[in-house]
């Protein structure tokens, strides 16, 4: 995916909200995958990074 555009980004951010609340966790997995195809990284205060997928995974599971 090219840099997207700030009306791309808001609505990404958007749509995560929306899915995260309705429990999509499909649809925002595949959300996810289209703004970061080729690495997601996510840090948490105090926490090492690491494979952000993993991190993901971990989000919803727990």
């Amino acid at each position: 995916m090219a840099v997207p555009t700030e009306d791309e980004i808001r609505h990404f951010l958007h749509e995560q909200i929306e899915l995260w609340n309705a429990g999509k966790r499909e649809e925002q997995t595949a959300l996810y995958r289209r703004f970061a195809a080729k690495e997601l990284v996510i840090e948490y205060v105090g926490q090492p990074v690491g494979d952000g997928w993993r991190t993901f995974e971990h989000m919803w599971d727990t």
